[in-house]
């Protein structure tokens, strides 16, 4: 009984070599889509074409739907980048590990003009006491135990200089 036109073309087996001409892919790309089923494999080293055509097209259209919603909903990796950073950045502002450089410089300017202060107030603070003293050991010790005094206040750090009145109104 001879065979129908449908028949036929259904009955056409081709090698990798012609898929791969066909397709515009490389021997490597035919034997992975043949592992995943998308082409039709009808013995050792060959394949239905009709069938493996049909699939191979199938796959494609649905490869260019899959990147065609992940461009849709394409994420913008700067973006989101840049919004961990400044979460980050508040998280440790929050922890007080983070401090804007207006408030660092405005604290260490205090800090430092108190310092300068309490120094240039030692000699008259001193002057009475060491007026009549002869000893240079104790004229010694009372400058060394004053700017020790002055020298440890400075090197007291408190955290606490650093968060704003209106943080921590704001988080109770």
């Amino acid at each position: 009984m001879p065979k129908t036109q449908n028949e036929l073309t259904d009955a056409i087996v081709v090698s990798p070599k012609v898929l791969e001409r066909a397709f515009n892919i490389g021997e490597r790309r035919v034997r992975q889509l043949a592992q995943e089923n998308i082409l039709v494999k009808s013995g050792r080293g060959r394949y239905l074409f009709i069938d493996s055509v049909s699939n191979y097209i199938t796959h494609l259209k649905a490869n260019n739907d899959i990147k065609n919603n992940v461009e849709e909903s394409e994420i913008d990796y700067d973006e989101e980048k840049a919004k961990r950073i400044k979460a980050e950045l508040e998280l440790k502002k929050m922890e007080n590990t983070l401090h804007e450089a207006a408030d660092v410089e405005a604290i260490m300017t205090d800090t430092i003009y108190n310092f300068r202060a309490k120094i240039l107030a030692i000699p008259s603070m001193l002057a009475p006491s060491l007026a009549n003293e002869h000893d240079v050991n104790v004229v010694n010790r009372l400058l060394k135990d004053t700017l020790q005094q002055s020298l440890i206040e400075l090197s007291d750090y408190d955290s606490s200089m650093f968060t704003d009145e209106d943080d921590e109104n704001d988080s109770t």
